[in-house]
Protein backbone atom coordinates (compact mmCIF):
# COMPACT_ATOMS: atom_id res chain seq x y z
CA UNK A 1 0.00 0.00 0.00
CA UNK A 2 1.42 3.35 -0.97
CA UNK A 3 1.80 6.05 1.63
CA UNK A 4 -0.65 8.35 -0.27
CA UNK A 5 -3.37 5.78 0.05
CA UNK A 6 -2.90 5.35 3.88
CA UNK A 7 -5.39 6.89 6.12
CA UNK A 8 -4.51 9.33 8.78
CA UNK A 9 -5.36 6.73 11.39
CA UNK A 10 -2.94 4.20 9.87
CA UNK A 11 -0.13 6.71 9.76
CA UNK A 12 -0.61 7.60 13.40
CA UNK A 13 -0.50 3.90 14.36
CA UNK A 14 2.74 3.37 12.46
CA UNK A 15 4.23 6.46 14.06
CA UNK A 16 3.36 5.15 17.55
CA UNK A 17 4.90 1.78 16.75
CA UNK A 18 8.09 3.39 15.46
CA UNK A 19 8.38 5.50 18.63
CA UNK A 20 7.97 2.33 20.75
CA UNK A 21 10.73 0.60 18.76
CA UNK A 22 12.97 3.64 19.18
CA UNK A 23 12.28 3.62 22.94
CA UNK A 24 13.08 -0.09 23.15
CA UNK A 25 16.32 0.42 21.26
CA UNK A 26 17.28 3.28 23.52
CA UNK A 27 16.46 1.14 26.60
CA UNK A 28 18.54 -1.74 25.29
CA UNK A 29 21.38 0.62 24.54
CA UNK A 30 21.25 1.99 28.06
CA UNK A 31 21.09 -1.51 29.49
CA UNK A 32 24.06 -2.54 27.38
CA UNK A 33 25.99 0.49 28.59
CA UNK A 34 25.15 -0.40 32.20
CA UNK A 35 26.21 -3.99 31.58
CA UNK A 36 29.45 -2.85 30.00
CA UNK A 37 30.08 -0.50 32.90
CA UNK A 38 29.32 -3.26 35.41
CA UNK A 39 31.64 -5.59 33.50
CA UNK A 40 34.41 -2.99 33.55
CA UNK A 41 33.90 -2.48 37.28
CA UNK A 42 33.85 -6.24 37.88
CA UNK A 43 37.01 -6.72 35.84
CA UNK A 44 38.67 -3.92 37.77
CA UNK A 45 37.68 -5.43 41.10
CA UNK A 46 38.76 -8.87 39.91
CA UNK A 47 42.12 -7.55 38.70
CA UNK A 48 42.56 -5.62 41.94
CA UNK A 49 41.81 -8.78 43.89
CA UNK A 50 44.05 -10.99 41.79
CA UNK A 51 46.94 -8.54 41.76
CA UNK A 52 46.93 -7.94 45.49
CA UNK A 53 46.03 -11.26 47.07
CA UNK A 54 48.72 -13.58 48.41
CA UNK A 55 47.04 -16.66 46.94
CA UNK A 56 48.04 -17.47 43.39
CA UNK A 57 45.63 -17.67 40.45
CA UNK A 58 46.45 -19.33 37.14
CA UNK A 59 44.56 -20.42 34.06
CA UNK A 60 45.88 -23.23 31.91
CA UNK A 61 44.57 -24.99 28.82
CA UNK A 62 43.94 -28.73 28.68
CA UNK A 63 47.62 -29.26 27.87
CA UNK A 64 48.73 -27.45 31.00
CA UNK A 65 49.98 -24.32 29.22
CA UNK A 66 49.58 -21.02 31.02
CA UNK A 67 46.88 -18.68 29.69
CA UNK A 68 46.93 -16.42 32.75
CA UNK A 69 49.19 -16.01 35.77
CA UNK A 70 48.58 -13.71 38.73
CA UNK A 71 51.28 -11.32 39.94
CA UNK A 72 51.60 -13.35 43.17
CA UNK A 73 52.48 -16.42 41.07
CA UNK A 74 55.09 -14.44 39.16
CA UNK A 75 56.58 -13.12 42.38
CA UNK A 76 56.85 -16.60 43.94
CA UNK A 77 58.62 -18.06 40.92
CA UNK A 78 60.67 -14.95 40.12
CA UNK A 79 59.40 -14.82 36.52
CA UNK A 80 57.52 -12.29 34.42
CA UNK A 81 54.10 -12.90 32.91
CA UNK A 82 55.63 -13.04 29.41
CA UNK A 83 58.11 -15.70 30.53
CA UNK A 84 55.28 -17.93 31.73
CA UNK A 85 52.40 -17.52 29.29
CA UNK A 86 52.22 -20.32 26.77
CA UNK A 87 54.61 -22.46 28.80
CA UNK A 88 53.64 -25.68 30.64
CA UNK A 89 53.55 -25.66 34.46
CA UNK A 90 54.76 -29.27 34.67
CA UNK A 91 58.54 -28.60 34.54
CA UNK A 92 58.19 -26.45 37.67
CA UNK A 93 56.75 -29.39 39.64
CA UNK A 94 59.02 -31.80 41.56
CA UNK A 95 59.50 -34.95 39.51
CA UNK A 96 58.34 -37.15 42.40
CA UNK A 97 55.02 -35.23 42.52
CA UNK A 98 54.20 -35.06 38.79
CA UNK A 99 52.44 -38.43 38.56
CA UNK A 100 50.34 -37.67 41.65
CA UNK A 101 49.44 -34.25 40.22
CA UNK A 102 48.32 -35.73 36.90
CA UNK A 103 46.29 -38.38 38.72
CA UNK A 104 44.52 -35.75 40.83
CA UNK A 105 43.71 -33.58 37.80
CA UNK A 106 41.81 -36.48 36.20
CA UNK A 107 38.97 -35.54 38.57
CA UNK A 108 38.50 -32.31 36.56
CA UNK A 109 36.99 -34.35 33.71
CA UNK A 110 34.12 -35.74 35.78
CA UNK A 111 31.59 -34.06 38.06
CA UNK A 112 31.95 -31.95 40.10
CA UNK A 113 34.92 -31.02 37.90
CA UNK A 114 37.17 -29.99 40.77
CA UNK A 115 40.45 -31.34 42.13
CA UNK A 116 42.81 -30.65 45.02
CA UNK A 117 46.50 -31.50 44.87
CA UNK A 118 49.56 -30.77 46.99
CA UNK A 119 52.91 -30.64 45.22
CA UNK A 120 56.43 -29.35 45.54
CA UNK A 121 57.53 -26.71 43.04
CA UNK A 122 60.86 -25.04 42.33
CA UNK A 123 60.43 -21.37 43.24
CA UNK A 124 62.93 -18.55 43.44
CA UNK A 125 63.43 -19.55 47.09
CA UNK A 126 63.89 -23.25 46.35
CA UNK A 127 61.47 -26.12 46.74
CA UNK A 128 58.19 -25.08 48.32
CA UNK A 129 54.99 -27.00 49.03
CA UNK A 130 51.95 -25.61 47.17
CA UNK A 131 48.31 -26.58 47.58
CA UNK A 132 46.10 -26.13 44.51
CA UNK A 133 42.30 -26.06 44.24
CA UNK A 134 41.51 -26.55 40.53
CA UNK A 135 38.18 -25.98 38.76
CA UNK A 136 37.41 -26.91 35.17
CA UNK A 137 35.84 -24.44 32.69
CA UNK A 138 33.26 -26.20 30.51
CA UNK A 139 31.78 -25.30 27.12
CA UNK A 140 28.09 -25.58 26.24
CA UNK A 141 28.52 -29.29 25.55
CA UNK A 142 30.20 -29.97 28.91
CA UNK A 143 33.71 -30.36 27.54
CA UNK A 144 36.69 -29.04 29.54
CA UNK A 145 38.23 -26.09 27.73
CA UNK A 146 40.47 -24.67 30.43
CA UNK A 147 41.35 -24.98 34.11
CA UNK A 148 41.40 -22.29 36.78
CA UNK A 149 43.75 -22.99 39.67
CA UNK A 150 43.94 -21.17 42.99
CA UNK A 151 47.11 -21.99 44.91
CA UNK A 152 48.68 -21.25 48.26
CA UNK A 153 52.14 -21.78 49.77
CA UNK A 154 51.61 -24.52 52.41
CA UNK A 155 55.28 -25.14 53.21
CA UNK A 156 54.99 -24.13 56.86
CA UNK A 157 51.93 -26.29 57.33
CA UNK A 158 53.70 -29.28 55.78
CA UNK A 159 56.73 -28.67 57.96
CA UNK A 160 54.48 -28.43 61.02
CA UNK A 161 52.72 -31.66 60.03
CA UNK A 162 56.06 -33.41 59.62
CA UNK A 163 57.24 -32.11 62.98
CA UNK A 164 53.97 -33.23 64.51
CA UNK A 165 54.36 -36.71 63.00
CA UNK A 166 57.88 -36.94 64.38
CA UNK A 167 56.69 -35.70 67.75
CA UNK A 168 53.79 -38.14 67.75
CA UNK A 169 56.19 -40.91 66.76
CA UNK A 170 58.50 -40.08 69.64
CA UNK A 171 55.54 -39.73 71.98
CA UNK A 172 54.05 -43.04 70.83
CA UNK A 173 57.43 -44.76 71.19
CA UNK A 174 57.77 -43.31 74.68
CA UNK A 175 54.19 -44.25 75.57
CA UNK A 176 54.52 -47.82 74.29
CA UNK A 177 57.76 -48.37 76.22
CA UNK A 178 56.52 -46.71 79.41
CA UNK A 179 55.70 -48.97 82.36
CA UNK A 180 52.95 -46.48 83.29
CA UNK A 181 49.54 -46.32 81.66
CA UNK A 182 49.28 -43.31 79.33
CA UNK A 183 45.85 -42.33 78.02
CA UNK A 184 44.27 -39.43 76.16
CA UNK A 185 40.63 -38.49 76.65
CA UNK A 186 38.25 -36.31 74.64
CA UNK A 187 36.05 -33.64 76.20
CA UNK A 188 33.39 -36.29 76.90
CA UNK A 189 36.01 -38.17 78.97
CA UNK A 190 36.06 -41.05 76.47
CA UNK A 191 39.39 -42.82 75.96
CA UNK A 192 41.00 -41.98 72.62
CA UNK A 193 44.41 -43.60 73.13
CA UNK A 194 45.91 -46.09 75.57
CA UNK A 195 49.42 -47.52 75.40
CA UNK A 196 48.26 -50.75 77.06
CA UNK A 197 45.38 -52.10 79.12
CA UNK A 198 44.99 -53.49 82.61
CA UNK A 199 44.78 -57.29 83.10
CA UNK A 200 41.55 -58.72 81.71
CA UNK A 201 41.09 -55.91 79.14
CA UNK A 202 42.45 -54.99 75.71
CA UNK A 203 43.21 -51.57 74.26
CA UNK A 204 40.33 -52.12 71.83
CA UNK A 205 37.99 -52.57 74.81
CA UNK A 206 39.05 -49.17 76.17
CA UNK A 207 38.83 -46.97 73.07
CA UNK A 208 35.65 -44.89 73.00
CA UNK A 209 34.56 -45.72 76.56
CA UNK A 210 34.41 -43.33 79.55
CA UNK A 211 37.51 -43.60 81.74
CA UNK A 212 35.68 -43.25 85.05
CA UNK A 213 33.68 -46.45 84.43
CA UNK A 214 36.82 -48.49 85.14
CA UNK A 215 37.14 -47.40 88.77
CA UNK A 216 35.23 -48.81 91.72
CA UNK A 217 31.54 -48.03 91.28
CA UNK A 218 31.10 -46.06 94.48
CA UNK A 219 33.81 -43.59 93.34
CA UNK A 220 32.79 -43.12 89.69
CA UNK A 221 30.92 -39.85 90.33
CA UNK A 222 33.86 -38.52 92.33
CA UNK A 223 36.42 -39.36 89.61
CA UNK A 224 34.16 -37.95 86.88
CA UNK A 225 33.91 -34.67 88.80
CA UNK A 226 37.72 -34.53 89.14
CA UNK A 227 38.20 -35.00 85.39
CA UNK A 228 35.52 -32.44 84.51
CA UNK A 229 37.17 -29.90 86.82
CA UNK A 230 40.50 -30.32 85.00
CA UNK A 231 38.68 -29.66 81.69
CA UNK A 232 37.01 -26.58 83.16
CA UNK A 233 39.88 -25.01 85.09
CA UNK A 234 43.00 -26.41 83.43
CA UNK A 235 44.37 -27.32 86.86
CA UNK A 236 46.34 -30.53 87.33
CA UNK A 237 44.83 -33.31 89.45
CA UNK A 238 46.01 -36.47 91.20
CA UNK A 239 44.00 -39.31 92.69
CA UNK A 240 44.30 -43.00 93.64
CA UNK A 241 41.99 -45.80 92.55
CA UNK A 242 41.59 -49.55 92.87
CA UNK A 243 41.06 -52.04 90.06
CA UNK A 244 39.80 -55.53 90.84
CA UNK A 245 41.27 -58.45 88.86
CA UNK A 246 41.01 -62.24 89.27
CA UNK A 247 44.55 -62.13 90.65
CA UNK A 248 43.66 -59.52 93.26
CA UNK A 249 43.45 -55.76 93.72
CA UNK A 250 45.66 -53.39 91.69
CA UNK A 251 46.21 -49.87 93.04
CA UNK A 252 46.83 -46.95 90.65
CA UNK A 253 48.02 -43.38 91.20
CA UNK A 254 46.72 -41.18 88.37
CA UNK A 255 47.90 -37.74 87.26
CA UNK A 256 45.63 -35.73 84.93
CA UNK A 257 46.42 -32.62 82.90
CA UNK A 258 44.59 -30.70 80.14
CA UNK A 259 45.45 -31.34 76.49
CA UNK A 260 45.45 -28.11 74.49
CA UNK A 261 45.61 -27.19 70.80
CA UNK A 262 46.15 -23.53 69.89
CA UNK A 263 45.37 -22.57 73.45
CA UNK A 264 42.04 -24.44 73.53
CA UNK A 265 41.44 -27.42 75.82
CA UNK A 266 40.49 -30.36 73.57
CA UNK A 267 40.78 -33.16 76.09
CA UNK A 268 42.92 -34.66 78.83
CA UNK A 269 46.17 -36.57 79.15
CA UNK A 270 46.42 -39.04 82.01
CA UNK A 271 49.19 -41.20 83.38
CA UNK A 272 48.41 -44.01 85.79
CA UNK A 273 51.15 -45.79 87.73
CA UNK A 274 50.74 -49.19 89.36
CA UNK A 275 51.45 -48.53 93.04
CA UNK A 276 50.30 -51.92 94.29
CA UNK A 277 53.70 -52.82 95.73
CA UNK A 278 53.98 -49.42 97.37
CA UNK A 279 50.51 -49.73 98.90
CA UNK A 280 51.31 -53.17 100.22
CA UNK A 281 54.56 -51.85 101.67
CA UNK A 282 52.66 -48.99 103.30
CA UNK A 283 50.17 -51.46 104.76
CA UNK A 284 53.05 -53.57 106.04
CA UNK A 285 54.69 -50.51 107.58
CA UNK A 286 51.41 -49.64 109.24
CA UNK A 287 51.18 -53.16 110.61
CA UNK A 288 54.76 -52.97 111.83
CA UNK A 289 54.01 -49.65 113.47
CA UNK A 290 51.30 -51.40 115.47
CA UNK A 291 53.40 -54.53 115.92
CA UNK A 292 55.10 -53.95 119.28
CA UNK A 293 51.93 -53.17 121.21
CA UNK A 294 49.93 -55.94 119.50
CA UNK A 295 52.67 -58.55 119.64
CA UNK A 296 51.88 -61.27 122.24
CA UNK A 297 55.61 -61.83 122.66
CA UNK A 298 57.92 -59.49 124.61
CA UNK A 299 59.32 -56.48 122.73
CA UNK A 300 61.63 -54.06 124.52
CA UNK A 301 64.00 -51.24 123.71
CA UNK A 302 66.99 -50.83 126.03
CA UNK A 303 69.40 -47.88 125.95
CA UNK A 304 73.12 -48.56 125.82
CA UNK A 305 73.46 -47.74 129.52
CA UNK A 306 70.88 -50.41 130.39
CA UNK A 307 67.89 -48.07 130.88
CA UNK A 308 64.56 -49.46 129.68
CA UNK A 309 63.10 -47.11 127.03
CA UNK A 310 60.08 -49.15 126.00
CA UNK A 311 58.40 -52.45 126.82
CA UNK A 312 55.13 -53.80 125.52
CA UNK A 313 52.64 -55.55 127.77
CA UNK A 314 54.22 -58.95 127.24
CA UNK A 315 57.65 -57.54 128.10
CA UNK A 316 56.64 -56.50 131.61
CA UNK A 317 57.16 -60.08 132.88
CA UNK A 318 60.80 -59.88 131.83
CA UNK A 319 61.33 -56.57 133.56
CA UNK A 320 60.39 -58.07 136.94
CA UNK A 321 63.02 -60.76 136.37
CA UNK A 322 65.64 -58.27 135.31
CA UNK A 323 64.91 -56.03 138.23
CA UNK A 324 63.90 -52.94 136.31
CA UNK A 325 61.05 -51.01 134.76
CA UNK A 326 60.35 -48.27 132.20
CA UNK A 327 62.97 -45.48 132.54
CA UNK A 328 64.83 -47.66 135.06
CA UNK A 329 68.17 -49.42 134.73
CA UNK A 330 68.45 -53.21 134.51
CA UNK A 331 70.56 -55.24 136.91
CA UNK A 332 74.29 -55.31 136.26
CA UNK A 333 74.57 -58.65 134.39
CA UNK A 334 71.94 -57.57 131.85
CA UNK A 335 73.46 -54.10 131.52
CA UNK A 336 76.74 -55.76 130.59
CA UNK A 337 74.96 -57.90 127.99
CA UNK A 338 73.27 -54.83 126.47
CA UNK A 339 76.54 -52.85 126.44
CA UNK A 340 78.27 -55.78 124.72
CA UNK A 341 75.60 -55.88 122.00
CA UNK A 342 75.84 -52.12 121.39
CA UNK A 343 79.63 -52.23 121.36
CA UNK A 344 79.90 -55.20 118.96
CA UNK A 345 77.04 -54.07 116.71
CA UNK A 346 76.10 -57.73 116.33
CA UNK A 347 73.14 -59.78 117.45
CA UNK A 348 73.23 -61.75 120.71
CA UNK A 349 70.82 -64.53 121.66
CA UNK A 350 69.98 -65.83 125.13
CA UNK A 351 67.50 -68.05 126.98
CA UNK A 352 66.05 -66.93 130.30
CA UNK A 353 63.71 -68.51 132.82
CA UNK A 354 60.82 -66.34 133.95
CA UNK A 355 58.97 -68.24 136.63
CA UNK A 356 57.78 -71.47 135.05
CA UNK A 357 58.24 -70.10 131.51
CA UNK A 358 61.31 -70.07 129.26
CA UNK A 359 61.97 -67.25 126.78
CA UNK A 360 64.36 -67.06 123.84
CA UNK A 361 65.67 -63.49 123.49
CA UNK A 362 67.31 -61.79 120.49
CA UNK A 363 69.24 -58.64 121.34
CA UNK A 364 69.58 -56.63 118.11
CA UNK A 365 71.53 -53.34 118.23
CA UNK A 366 70.28 -50.57 115.90
CA UNK A 367 73.10 -49.26 113.73
CA UNK A 368 74.16 -45.71 114.54
CA UNK A 369 71.86 -45.46 117.56
CA UNK A 370 72.68 -46.17 121.18
CA UNK A 371 70.00 -48.71 121.93
CA UNK A 372 69.11 -52.38 121.50
CA UNK A 373 65.79 -53.87 120.45
CA UNK A 374 64.98 -57.03 122.38
CA UNK A 375 62.56 -59.52 120.83
CA UNK A 376 61.40 -62.38 123.01
CA UNK A 377 59.71 -65.65 122.19
CA UNK A 378 58.10 -68.00 124.71
CA UNK A 379 59.76 -71.38 124.06
CA UNK A 380 58.45 -73.19 127.15
CA UNK A 381 56.45 -75.73 125.16
CA UNK A 382 59.34 -76.26 122.80
CA UNK A 383 61.68 -76.85 125.75
CA UNK A 384 59.24 -79.39 127.24
CA UNK A 385 59.07 -81.16 123.89
CA UNK A 386 62.85 -81.17 123.68
CA UNK A 387 63.01 -82.77 127.13
CA UNK A 388 60.46 -85.41 126.15
CA UNK A 389 62.37 -86.07 122.94
CA UNK A 390 65.60 -86.41 124.91
CA UNK A 391 64.00 -88.97 127.24
CA UNK A 392 62.55 -90.86 124.29
CA UNK A 393 65.91 -90.78 122.54
CA UNK A 394 67.59 -92.16 125.69
CA UNK A 395 65.05 -94.99 125.88
CA UNK A 396 65.58 -95.80 122.19
CA UNK A 397 69.33 -95.85 122.68
CA UNK A 398 68.93 -98.37 125.57
CA UNK A 399 66.70 -100.58 123.41
CA UNK A 400 69.21 -100.41 120.56
CA UNK A 401 72.01 -101.36 122.91
CA UNK A 402 70.07 -104.40 124.16
CA UNK A 403 69.19 -105.54 120.63
CA UNK A 404 72.77 -105.02 119.55
CA UNK A 405 74.06 -107.29 122.34
CA UNK A 406 71.55 -110.04 121.43
CA UNK A 407 72.46 -109.78 117.79
CA UNK A 408 76.14 -110.07 118.54
CA UNK A 409 75.51 -113.30 120.48
CA UNK A 410 73.50 -114.72 117.61
CA UNK A 411 76.12 -113.80 115.07
CA UNK A 412 78.85 -115.40 117.22
CA UNK A 413 76.85 -118.65 117.51
CA UNK A 414 76.17 -118.73 113.79
CA UNK A 415 79.85 -118.18 113.06
CA UNK A 416 80.83 -121.38 115.03
CA UNK A 417 78.18 -123.40 113.25
CA UNK A 418 79.40 -122.19 109.88
CA UNK A 419 82.94 -123.42 110.75
CA UNK A 420 81.64 -126.90 111.68
CA UNK A 421 79.52 -127.14 108.56
CA UNK A 422 82.52 -126.22 106.43
CA UNK A 423 84.62 -129.04 107.95
CA UNK A 424 81.76 -131.53 107.40
CA UNK A 425 81.34 -130.49 103.77
CA UNK A 426 85.07 -130.91 103.18
CA UNK A 427 85.01 -134.48 104.66
CA UNK A 428 82.00 -135.41 102.49
CA UNK A 429 83.73 -134.19 99.35
CA UNK A 430 86.83 -136.29 100.19
CA UNK A 431 84.71 -139.43 100.88
CA UNK A 432 82.80 -139.04 97.66
CA UNK A 433 86.06 -138.69 95.74
CA UNK A 434 87.38 -141.93 97.31
CA UNK A 435 84.22 -143.84 96.40
CA UNK A 436 84.31 -142.64 92.86
CA UNK A 437 88.02 -143.46 92.67
CA UNK A 438 87.25 -147.04 93.72
CA UNK A 439 84.60 -147.31 91.06
CA UNK A 440 81.71 -147.31 93.58
CA UNK A 441 78.56 -145.24 93.34
CA UNK A 442 77.59 -143.41 96.51
CA UNK A 443 74.60 -144.90 98.31
CA UNK A 444 71.55 -142.77 97.37
CA UNK A 445 69.83 -143.12 100.72
CA UNK A 446 72.94 -142.59 102.77
CA UNK A 447 71.79 -139.86 105.16
CA UNK A 448 75.22 -138.35 105.26
CA UNK A 449 75.37 -138.05 101.52
CA UNK A 450 71.76 -136.87 101.35
CA UNK A 451 72.59 -134.13 103.80
CA UNK A 452 75.52 -133.22 101.67
CA UNK A 453 73.32 -133.00 98.56
CA UNK A 454 70.89 -130.72 100.39
CA UNK A 455 73.74 -128.51 101.51
CA UNK A 456 74.85 -128.26 97.92
CA UNK A 457 71.34 -127.07 96.94
CA UNK A 458 71.38 -124.54 99.71
CA UNK A 459 74.71 -123.25 98.48
CA UNK A 460 73.11 -122.72 95.10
Amino acid sequence: MNDEHKTKKQLIAELVEMRQQIAELEAKGAERKRAEEALRESEARYRLLVENQTDMVVKVDTEGRFQFVSPSYCRLFGKTEDELLGKSFVPLVHKDDRERTAKAMEDLYRPPHTAYVEQRAMTKDGWRWLGWMDTAILDEEGNVTAIIGVGRDITRRKQAEEALRESEGRWRSLAESSPDHILTLDTDLNIQFANFASPGLTVEDLIGTPLYTYVEQERQSEIKAILENVLKTGDLAKYETEYQTPAGTIYYESHVMPRTVAGEVVGLVMTARDITERKRAEEEIEKLARFPSENPSPVLRIAGDGTVIYANKAGSSLLSTWGGGINQALRSDWRELIAEAVGSGSRNDAEVDVGDRVFFLSLIPVAGLDYVNVYGLDITERKHMEEELAKHREHLEEMVAERTADLRKTIKSMAGREVRMADLKDAIRKLRAQLEGAGLEPVADDPLLAGYEESQKLDV
